[in-house]
């Protein structure tokens, strides 16, 4: 469910809650406080996606911290031997 359809979700029961129960409804400067945070919470919590987490947040300047690649094979080797040699100019 998309963060506007919690908030809307959310909207719509508290102000089924707040008539059942008899209380005083809040002003409007106060309903759109309520509304604002709630929006600000849902947007939140929207950037704790399961992808997101285990990412490095911290970066070591000059250093490489992701996965180590595989090692050449003897062919691939000899072959980028050869290209570098037919590129020389000399």
């Amino acid at each position: 469910m998309g963060g506007a359809a919690v908030a809307a979700v959310w909207l719509h029961a508290w102000r089924r809650s707040s008539r059942r129960t008899g209380t005083v409804m809040m002003n409007s400067g106060h309903r759109r406080l309520v509304v604002v945070v709630g929006l600000l919470a849902v947007a939140a919590l929207a950037g704790c996606r399961e992808q997101e987490q285990g990412r490095p947040l911290m970066y070591e300047k000059g250093v490489y911290q992701g996965q180590q690649d595989d090692a050449l094979t003897d062919d691939t080797l000899e072959t980028l031997r050869l290209r570098a040699q037919r590129q020389s100019y000399n």
